[in-house]
């Protein structure tokens, strides 16, 4: 059975979506586009990671997300 921490730190498949579209270099607007999400829902989705992975930047995510091996 899993704690809490670990299923807070657990990527839902939008949030692994995202970040597949950060790491291709796309801005909210097309990334909303792309998976038929507002650009304010795509805004929430990256602030979460931020806070998820304490960083503050887009490129802070993607170098989270390598360092976790989410992204293949």
């Amino acid at each position: 059975m899993k704690t809490a921490v670990e299923n807070e730190l657990e990527l839902k498949k939008i949030e692994i979506s995202v970040i597949k579209l950060i790491i291709a270099e796309k801005p909210n607007k097309e990334i909303a586009k792309s998976l038929n999400y507002s650009q304010r829902n795509v805004e929430y989705i990256i602030a979460g990671l931020c806070k998820k992975w304490n960083v503050s930047t887009r490129v802070g995510i993607v170098s989270e997300a390598y360092k976790r091996n989410c992204i293949q």
